[in-house]
């Protein structure tokens, strides 16, 4: 699977209910560095930015297979984590809220 179609589904996978009170940019990265896409969470609405921004709240890193299995719900981002396959710098209050208001549990 592509790493822009990996980012895009995050996206598809928004649920604003569960945004509420959110203004926050993740940094997912997926494998390299130059393999970074940035979701912005405004409440209600959801958006992969065109441009990279100066700042980003949370960054959560793994590899593409990590990440697939992540975003098809076969592999719980918190189990993710505990084995080392999931990395996050920054905001873990924001991190925690991921599995929910993206529909991954």
């Amino acid at each position: 699977m592509k790493h822009l179609d990996l980012a895009k589904k995050f996206i598809v996978k928004f649920k604003k209910s569960q945004a509420e009170g959110i203004n926050a940019v993740y940094k997912f990265q997926i494998g390299e560095e130059e393999n970074s896409y940035f979701v912005k969470v405004n409440e209600d609405s959801c958006e992969l930015l065109q441009e990279k921004p100066e700042h980003a709240n949370v960054t959560l890193a793994a590899n593409e297979e990590t990440w697939s299995s992540i975003i098809n719900k076969n592999l719980n981002p918190q189990l993710a984590f505990m084995m080392g396959k999931l990395s996050i710098k920054g905001d873990m209050n924001l991190a925690l809220k991921l599995p929910n208001m993206f529909d991954l549990n």
